[in-house]
């Protein structure tokens, strides 16, 4: 499983996937759709927190259970298990998006640049400075490597397909039915409660990583102090912090969605156009990580075949 994990990490760079064919998307245009058709306003809280949960066994039940029943019948199964690991690492499509989000930024092009990002997440772009396109961009490029990749990976090693098909559509999910939204709050409870559950080691181990990193660069640790706020997951949260320490970049700070302005913490750093161009660390450090998980595991897995040899 660890060999299979190396070459679906190398499929995922190499081989191209038009993002309108992907499954994926499929599912998240599935799941926004009967967002807006369960999921009414004028529902009270306890109604919109069943029809949340009512809506996550159902996507769940529609995907995993087929996908489940041919793998466990497949006469290759893991050529099956290869296929899922290779479509839940997908992460092209948004480091594509983001690099031309920071291309126009850097070109002074902002007005495309926001209806690019636009696509990528849901909360309003229209107002976003430069710095604040630059931040964002960041952002999600972490939080991307981190739910996409890293998690799927761990998932990969501790339970197999089934659980890689569960972290990554909790993430897909998170992306559609936004907690930090007033209108999602509390319909996306049970996805949420899912995410934070299969995703609280994941960002913690690193966001570790990279506190040590920057201790090994030479760079004093301060103390990371949590402000507790309506929705702001604490292992993400030390995340940035510890990526704000690497590259410098002052991260974090308020979100706004449809024009309501949402608190969360920030952290300081230089401005985002002296910072920019450090951010390329953040892309081959993502890539030594992965392949460093995968070889210890590969190793662990041969060490104790040749002690039961």
């Amino acid at each position: 499983m660890p060999a299979l994990l190396v070459l679906a990490l190398l499929a995922e760079r190499l081989i191209p996937i038009a993002e309108q064919w992907h499954p994926l998307t499929w599912v998240r245009l599935f799941a926004t759709y009967l967002g807006k058709k369960v999921n009414k306003a004028e529902h009270g809280a306890a109604q919109q927190r069943l029809a949340g949960l009512l809506a996550l066994l159902l996507v769940l039940l529609l995907i995993v259970l087929p996908l489940v029943i041919i793998w466990l019948g497949a006469e290759l199964p893991d050529a099956i298990g290869f296929l899922l690991l290779w479509m839940c690492l997908r992460n092209q499509h948004q480091r594509k998006q983001l690099r031309w989000v920071e291309q126009a930024t850097a070109k002074g092009h902002k007005r495309a640049a926001r209806a690019l990002l636009g696509r990528e997440v849901l909360r309003d772009t229209d107002s976003l400075s430069a710095q604040g396109l630059i931040k964002t961009c960041a952002e999600l490029r972490v939080f991307g490597v981190v739910e996409k990749q890293f998690a799927v990976a761990l998932g990969w090693l501790s339970g197999g397909p089934l659980l890689v098909l569960v972290v990554r559509l909790s993430s897909e999910l998170r992306r559609v039915w936004p907690y930090e939204q007033s209108l999602t709050r509390q319909f996306s409870l049970a996805n949420e409660i899912l995410f934070r559950l299969l995703h609280a080691i994941p960002y913690t181990l690193v966001a570790m990583l990279l506190w040590l990193y920057a201790l090994l660069r030479g760079r004093k640790p301060v103390r990371f102090k949590h402000i507790p706020h309506n929705g702001w997951f604490r292992p993400q949260a030390w995340l940035l912090f510890c990526v704000s320490r690497v590259s410098q970049l002052g991260l974090g700070g308020p979100l706004k969605y449809r024009g309501h302005r949402y608190w969360r913490q920030r952290f300081a750093g230089i401005s985002a156009e002296q910072a920019a161009s450090k951010l390329w660390q953040w892309s081959w450090l993502s890539d030594v990580l992965l392949l460093l998980l995968a070889a210890s595991a590969l190793f662990v897995e041969l060490l104790l075949r040749s002690i039961q040899a």
